[in-house]
């Protein structure tokens, strides 16, 4: 059986190398980790991108099913199926909402 390469993370930074560590280094030298015009700006381009008037960045997965699973008015007495094998992260949103997972 031959392998499948997976993406090749290390060349795929090396390209990108000066201008993702000069963003680093510049949120981090101004201490902008979270809100502000960073995530603003992100926010407005990726709006754009997708077609959308708004777009919202959280900072993580778990969040952004929170989130949607909130926009959707899921809450109590509702069930969401959910993966037989998954990370605790997909179920533990809808357990804060008050639903079922399932």
């Amino acid at each position: 059986m031959s392998k499948i390469p997976l993406v090749d993370l290390k060349a795929a930074y090396a390209k990108q190398k000066e201008a993702i560590d000069a963003a680093i280094k510049d949120v981090i030298d101004n201490t902008r980790f979270i809100q502000g015009k960073d995530l603003f700006d992100f926010e407005a381009a990726y709006a754009s991108f997708s077609g959308t008037k708004h777009a919202i960045g959280v900072g993580s997965g778990t969040a952004a099913l929170h989130l949607a699973l909130a926009v959707l008015d899921v809450g109590p007495g509702d069930e969401v199926a959910v993966p037989a094998q998954s990370f605790i992260a997909t179920a533990e949103p809808i357990s804060w909402l008050g639903a079922k997972p399932r």
